[in-house]
């Protein structure tokens, strides 16, 4: 039971996380480009 929750958490957490890291570094790419947003 707890390596299950333990699996639930991190996979929660990584699909969470991951996809709002991976927006932050496109945003501040292209902020250094000078973006027209």
């Amino acid at each position: 039971f707890v390596e299950a929750l333990l699996l639930c958490l991190l996979f929660g957490f990584i699909s969470g996380v991951y996809p709002a890291w991976r927006m932050s570094r496109l945003e501040a790419v292209d902020a250094l480009k000078g973006g027209s947003r």
